[in-house]
């Protein structure tokens, strides 16, 4: 008797601590992004500023559309700027990545548009934080997918203590890296779902639709972009060679290899030259 008794006992406390293992899981990971985000916005108490010379080359293209309303988008490509490169000045469109820019003002305008009236400096300076808390839970997620839910938190605590990362997702550093990063993240969790056996062929479209576009917008945003792009060939290909190709994989490759590279050729410092990348060419391989 007694020892049913203890098997109901262990019985109980195991349905319990299953029913509050999401509870932890949720704390852990709030608690993390909470630190991470305390981390970056230290510099915050000497004011509002950004840090170092291309942050404010990002904020003046920011402000050159807002400025401009919804029209400052397409009149970005033909912005000529001659208060830069003196005295033949500079072709912004043709020589500046737009991703950056381009997401802080949309925020900027749809704020506007709803009456929240926001400081575009201030805007700025506090995107690079936010943005990490985007990377820290999509981090969460890729480790999750990888390794299950402990992977998932200790992917998140280190992307959140990561010097490097801490460096570029700082308060005050309005500069490519804050977006790239997240977008990669998102790219390759969104990929890694989207080659799953058991996916639907409509959730590997989806799923493959947004790993190309959060891909596209990160190869439209961040001059790095070419180097993770390099991941989706290298991981359909050791799908294949292990053993799990299936015309669910070719079409999970295709849609995000074919979206990804057609934005990156729209974008006018990138061109139908960027098509010579190795790390397009390795796709058309």
């Amino acid at each position: 008797m007694s020892r049913l008794r203890d098997n109901a006992v262990i019985r109980s406390l195991g349905k319990a601590l299953r029913g509050r293992r999401a509870v932890i899981e949720a704390f852990l990971l709030t608690s993390i992004i909470f630190l991470g985000f305390m981390i970056r916005i230290l510099p915050l108490r000497w004011g509002v500023y950004l840090t170092e010379f291309d942050p404010w080359m990002q904020f003046k293209e920011l402000n050159f559309i807002a400025e401009r309303g919804w029209r400052g988008y397409l009149e970005f490509f033909s912005w000529h700027d001659y208060s830069s490169w003196y005295p033949h000045g500079r072709d912004v469109g043709r020589t500046a990545f737009p991703g950056l820019p381009f997401m802080a003002a949309f925020i900027y305008h749809v704020l506007h548009g709803i009456g929240i009236e926001v400081n575009l400096l201030e805007l700025a300076a506090i995107f690079p934080p936010a943005m990490a808390i985007v990377a820290i839970i999509f981090a969460y997620l890729l480790g999750k997918e990888l390794g299950g839910k402990p992977a998932g938190l200790l992917s998140a605590f280190f992307l959140a203590v990561s010097t490097g990362h801490i460096e570029r997702s700082l308060f005050g550093w309005f500069d490519d890296e804050s977006i790239g990063i997240p977008l990669m993240l998102i790219g390759l969790w969104a990929y890694i779902n989207a080659v799953k056996e058991e996916r639907s062929r409509r959730g590997v479209v989806a799923y493959a639709l947004l790993s190309g576009l959060s891909l596209g917008y990160m190869a439209a945003s961040w001059g790095a972009a070419k180097f993770p792009l390099a991941f989706i060939p290298l991981i359909t290909v050791l799908l294949a060679l292990l053993g799990r190709y299936r015309r669910e994989l070719l079409v999970a490759f295709t849609t995000t290899f074919s979206t990804y590279t057609l934005i990156a050729v729209m974008v006018p410092k990138l061109g139908p030259g960027y098509l010579k990348e190795i790390t397009i060419l390795s796709g058309f391989a």
